[in-house]
């Protein structure tokens, strides 16, 4: 089975001699393309930190504070509420010491906290 993909925004009804639209990849072509010709935008390494998250700042922290993204080392932690925002922000630098730690590498250059609901 095959499927494809737009190469670009233009449509064509006919086909090709290869029985495939023109201007339509194979997904083995896009992927084959990301995969050798551009990074990819996330480290799957630093997807280690919503697995470390508890473990790094325990069960109380834990139940009021989630990771959400992180982009450029910069990790954003989604908190119930501005109290928990506050708090947190006075224990930044230990939790960002300790991420870094159980990542043996300085993943994370900055923790910024934003009230919403946690892990969503």
């Amino acid at each position: 089975m095959y499927c494809w993909v737009k190469k670009n925004n233009s449509f064509m009804r006919r086909l090709s001699d290869h029985g495939k639209p023109p201007g339509f990849a194979s997904i083995k072509e896009v992927i084959d393309t990301i995969f050798t010709t551009s990074a990819l935008p996330i480290n799957f390494d630093d997807m280690r930190i919503w697995k470390l998250w508890d473990a790094v700042v325990g069960k109380k922290i834990a139940e009021h504070a989630r990771p959400f993204s992180i982009k450029k080392g910069i990790l954003l932690v989604m908190v119930t509420d501005s109290i928990w925002l506050q708090e947190l922000e006075f224990k930044t630098e230990g939790i960002k010491e300790r991420l870094n730690n159980k990542l043996q590498r300085r993943a994370i250059k900055k923790i910024r906290f934003r009230v919403g609901i946690p892990g969503s």
